[in-house]
């Protein structure tokens, strides 16, 4: 269901339907004879409302992305087209908009960009943890190799056995990061 409002030329409203009443949780009778501005939400700077204004005023259709305010403070997202609507001599004398609440699209969205972002995060993790385990065989394989052919007696053998014990304990994190 599509919000649908008739304003004057100023900008205040002559007629809102029930979709708009949902939507914005204000009744026909309060904002009629309002302006349409009691749901800005000041997330819209005074470019942004020149430049719709401009366009109606010149007789131009404007269509556009609304960040505004419920009546009771929760903002919504809403896709919206007004166009200018004229008399028998072609002077207009007032707008129509048609909105259309766009909020959960705008969630989901961003959930789905934040979940792209996350699956990007996962990939090169695994992609890292695949390289670090490659490279940490490769020195378990040398370190161990070395253990072998160096007497037991030696202080490097000492320092070999320090080395296979941090290596096994990287090992064990490795395999607690892959099951995370």
């Amino acid at each position: 269901a599509e919000a649908v409002v008739v304003t004057d030329t100023r900008g205040v409203i002559e007629y809102a339907n029930s979709a708009f009443e949902k939507i914005t949780g204000y009744g026909r009778d309060e904002v009629v004879g309002k302006r349409i501005s009691l749901l800005k939400s000041g997330k819209h700077d005074a470019s942004f409302y020149g430049t719709l204004w401009k366009t109606l005023s010149s007789g131009g259709m404007w269509h556009g992305h609304f960040k505004n305010r419920r009546k009771d403070g929760s903002f919504y997202e809403e896709e919206s087209v007004i166009s200018p609507v004229r008399d028998a001599s072609g002077k207009i004398v007032s707008h129509v908009a048609v909105k259309r609440d766009v909020t959960r699209e705008r969630e989901l969205e961003q959930q789905l960009r934040q979940s792209q972002k996350i699956k990007a995060i996962g990939q090169f993790a695994n992609k890292v943890i695949h390289d670090f385990t490659n490279t940490l065989a490769v020195i378990s394989g040398h370190t161990d190799f070395a253990r072998k052919e160096i007497p037991s007696s030696s202080p490097a053998h000492a320092h070999l056995d320090v080395t296979m014990k941090a290596i096994e304990s990287i090992s064990a994190f490795i395999a607690e990061l892959i099951a995370f």
